[in-house]
């Protein structure tokens, strides 16, 4: 192979850094075969002339062009980020690199800071150990130093995401989802009924890992046991009953204007409740195919505890029975009269039918108020 002229080599050396040093071989051969090649200047002509035309790895030769435009292109020459030896002003200081990147919680982020704090302090000089050193690809980096030069360190920092299938749940889709959760009158009883109410109301087909991962995590809602709640419920006497307070301030005035001397007017919550002892059949651990035997108490005795509480100074009186019934009632009403007969007491109590037996006789200074169903 032929040896370019020395006044020839001291301006064509300026380039050898665009290079490996096998690549930068075949690039002599490609230029001095160029000179050198009468006619057209094709890759086999030159190295032909070159005295190439028999290598065995002529063909390796047309990896590289004769064309001196595409060889020493902008794509390495015009563009300072991608060419080998970086060239890139980074106007943050090195400790200012440091403090950012210590900051960012993403790793996307860490990684494109890491890579001006490596060429602000001269670690790496070349795209090559950078993507060597960082494990991501010379495009990529490319892609960041670029990003940098054009937008600074803000637009280096933007995530600018857009991949990912999206969801088939829209939002409008989660929004009234959220409206029925949040409805205590209404809710769901399993993740399959959402199921079939997205599929009634939007069309869509939902799996239920899909609608399990939204409920639970996004919506932070679950399942919950409902609270028993009568079919008989009387919505207006709810409402009515909300009204409390207004009811007791005008039981007070009443008793007031019936008598010259009005008692305090002391307000209680009264409920019934039982209790005995009774065997618990749990389960056994036994063999396979062993049918596990257990002692079981067959007798139940139990009593009945029958309770008022004051909520507000916690003042309580209980009383014992054997049964629940409208006789153990009138002794309790009665004892809870003796016991508190300076004030006029409001029991508040539950629609139990023996609250409301006609052959009840009410003390006078007790009044029962029934709360609605």
């Amino acid at each position: 192979m032929g040896v370019l002229p020395v006044d020839l080599m001291g301006i064509i050396e300026v380039f050898a850094p665009l290079f490996t040093k096998r690549v930068w071989r075949h690039v002599l051969v490609l230029l001095g075969g160029a000179i050198l090649a009468p006619g057209k200047r094709t890759v086999t002509a030159v190295l032909r002339v070159m005295g190439l035309g028999r290598e065995r790895c002529f063909h390796k030769h047309y990896h590289l062009r004769v064309d001196y435009v595409t060889i020493f292109s902008k794509y390495h020459l015009g563009d300072p980020v991608m060419s080998r030896l970086l060239h890139i002003e980074i106007q943050e200081s090195a400790e200012e690199l440091k403090r950012i990147m210590n900051e960012q919680i993403r790793a996307k982020f860490r990684e494109r800071i890491q890579i001006l704090y490596w060429i602000k302090t001269e670690l790496f000089n070349s795209l090559q150990e950078l993507a060597d050193h960082l494990g991501r690809s010379k495009s990529v980096i490319f892609k960041w130093l670029k990003e940098y030069r054009t937008h600074g360190l803000t637009g280096l920092l933007q995530w600018n995401y857009y991949g990912g299938r999206r969801s088939k749940i829209s939002e409008a889709m989660v929004a009234a989802l959220q409206i029925r959760l949040n409805d205590s009158t209404q809710g769901f009883h399993r993740y399959g009924e959402i199921q079939q109410w997205l599929l009634q109301e939007y069309e869509v087909d939902i799996p239920d890992a899909t609608v399990h991962q939204v409920v639970h995590y996004r919506l932070k809602a679950k399942l919950r046991v409902a609270r028993p709640t009568s079919i008989h419920r009387d919505e207006e006497a709810v409402v009515s009953f909300k009204k409390l307070s207004r009811q007791v301030e005008l039981i007070d005035v009443l008793q007031q204007a019936e008598k010259n001397t009005a008692r305090p007017l002391r307000y209680w919550s009264q409920d019934e409740s039982r209790f005995g002892l009774k065997t618990i059949t749990r389960r056994i651990l036994t063999g396979f195919g062993i049918k596990p035997v257990g002692s079981v108490q067959w007798n139940f005795q139990s009593f009945y505890l029958y309770g008022a509480v004051e909520p507000l100074s916690g003042e309580n009186f209980f009383l014992e029975f054997s049964h629940l019934n409208a006789d153990c009632f009138q002794l309790f009403l009665d004892e809870f009269s003796r016991a508190y007969p300076h004030s006029l007491n409001v029991i508040q109590l539950d629609n139990g039918r023996f609250h409301s037996a006609k052959n009840l006789a009410i003390p006078d200074n007790i009044v029962l108020l029934f709360q609605p169903p």
